[in-house]
Parts: structure tokens; sequence; C-alpha cells
């Protein structure tokens, strides 16, 4: 059989149909057998936040009253794009902005000095309040910072309000002003696959 050729649909990749020997893809794929996707072009300029003194990973970005979309990322200085290697203890929080979601960003300045990373922003749908839960220090415990209009300040920056003992939060607010809190965590099971798994808290409300 040549290369073009297929048995079965699981010869196209599951992303085609094999008929009469030949893989004919869905409109998303291409290829002799459809392992190829067919992406939309991409405008370099636009490719999220790129910032030639920094190096930066993780984040997330809100829309805000001004129209601009708001980043908050760890960031790893000095400045001088140090990589990876010196996040133990040199990790902190950053705010970007930019007219779209994709980007350009454009750094606009240090939201949480070192050690804060990990990086979680949550908007109250009680009050509206901005919230970046990050992990202090190297592993925990996991703490939050606020702001009340949108950025301008924060509250509790060093090293912020403790609300967990764990690390790399995934909060989520609930219109009762409870929380839920995954995290995380140690592994609760003897698989040989990880030393890690997913825990999770609740801070409950009587509303």
């Amino acid at each position: 059989r040549s290369a073009a050729a297929c048995a079965s649909d699981w010869d196209c990749s599951l992303a085609g149909t094999c008929t009469a020997g030949k893989c004919v893809c869905d409109a998303w794929t291409s290829g002799s057998d459809c392992s190829y996707l067919k992406f939309q072009p991409v405008r370099r300029s636009a490719m999220g936040y790129v910032d030639p003194s920094w190096s930066s990973w993780g984040g997330n970005a809100v829309l805000g009253k001004d129209k601009m979309w708001h980043l908050f990322m760890a960031e790893i200085g000095p400045a001088g794009r140090k990589g990876l290697g010196g996040w133990t203890s040199h990790s902190q929080v950053a705010h970007a902005v930019s007219q779209e979601p994709a980007g350009p960003y454009k750094r606009q300045a240090l939201v949480l000095p070192p050690e804060h990373h990990n990086p979680t922003l949550k908007v109250s749908p009680v009050d509206g309040s901005w919230n970046i839960y990050s992990i202090d220090r190297g592993s925990g415990p996991i703490v939050v910072s606020s702001s009340t209009d949108q950025s301008k300040t924060w509250t509790s920056t060093t090293p912020g309000t403790v609300v967990s003992s764990e690390q790399n939060p995934g909060p989520m607010l609930w219109k009762n002003g409870s929380m839920t809190m995954w995290y995380r965590a140690g592994a609760k099971t003897s698989s040989p696959c990880s030393g890690e798994s997913i825990g999770v808290q609740c801070e409950c409300s009587n509303g």
C-alpha cells in the first residue's frame, strides 16, 4: 500500500474519511493522512506579550472599563531576559495593556514584587474588584491582592493576604461571595505516573 493509501478512517487520523483507498479530509485538515491542521494566517504583530527586556510566563487578561485589555503575567527579573532559572527568587507580577485580546501587549508597571508567581486574575461578581491570586515564595502560600479601581492601586501587595497554604491557584469566585480554590497538591494515590494531584478547598458564604 502506498503512503497515501488508506484502509479505514483510522488511517485518516479520524479527521477525514477513507474513500476508495484515499483519505478525503475534513475542511479543517489536509495532507495524505489528514494530519495537518489548516490554521488561519497568524499576524505576527499580535502574538500576545513579548517584551525585549523581561522573560515572562503565564497570566491572563481582562477587558477594562477603558476598553483596553489588561494582562497580568509573571516575569523573571532583573531586566535582561534571565530565563526560567531565576523563578525561585526573582519572579514578580507585571501589568501590560493592549487594544486587542491577542495583543500586542505593552508593559505598564510592576504590580507584585518578588517573590510572586503563577498569577491568576479573577473579577469579583459581587463588587467588580480585580483580584490577583499568586504564589508567595517558592511553593506557597497562595495570596491575593485586590484592586477596586482597575489596577490603578492595589491592596496588600507585600506579600498579599493569605487565602491558602497550598500553591498553584485556580480560584473561582461566586455571586454569593464564596470562593472555591483548586490547587496543586501532593499525590493522594499510589500512581507511579505522578507525585502530584489536584486539591480543592472552599471558603463558604451564608449568602
